[in-house]
């Protein structure tokens, strides 16, 4: 909470809730003055928008398209998606980020998705190869299961451009 005080964002959203009520959401919000908020539970990990601004929910899915769901609301003028996308299935994720993308096409205007994508952008290859991710990930304490997250298989690296976050094995 300290740090969202101190930042005074204007919008703050939220993966993982685990456990968070509406009512436990919204008292947060306002303790940190926020006089608005959404929560989605779907999964364990539920999804949550604060606002300073009046936002209305859009879109509430809890289908079986999304392994945690996908909350929409229109604030400012931009319908904001909060998604957490599946951690375990690169297929499924693909799948997930079509449907987002194909929701955001017919919304028009203006669109921002948010969240815990679990994947790696191969935008940002060039900070990956700066920090050795490969060897940073084979270190930590969950090495295996990252590794199969977010790296390439056969490479063993971050996924090149246009790539799926890992190939799967057949």
């Amino acid at each position: 909470g300290q740090l969202v005080r101190a930042r005074a964002y204007d919008i703050v959203t939220f993966n993982e809730l685990n456990g968070v009520s509406a009512g436990r959401l919204r008292n947060l919000g306002r303790a940190w003055g926020y006089t608005h908020s959404a929560l989605l539970k779907k999964s364990a990990y539920h999804l949550g928008v604060l606002s300073r601004q009046p936002l209305e929910v859009v879109r509430a899915d809890r289908s079986d398209a999304f392994a945690h769901g996908l909350l929409c609301a229109r604030v400012v003028g931009v319908t904001l998606c909060v998604a957490h996308l599946d951690p375990h299935d690169t297929e499924r994720r693909t799948a997930e980020a079509r449907e987002i993308g194909a929701y955001a096409a017919s919304v028009g205007g203006r669109f921002m998705l948010v969240g815990d994508l679990n994947t790696l952008s191969p935008h940002d290859a060039e900070a990956h190869r700066a920090a050795d991710l490969p060897a940073v990930i084979a270190a930590g304490r969950y090495a295996k299961a990252l590794s199969k997250k977010f790296l390439d298989r056969r490479s063993q690296a971050p996924p090149a451009a246009g790539r799926p976050v890992h190939t799967p094995s057949h």
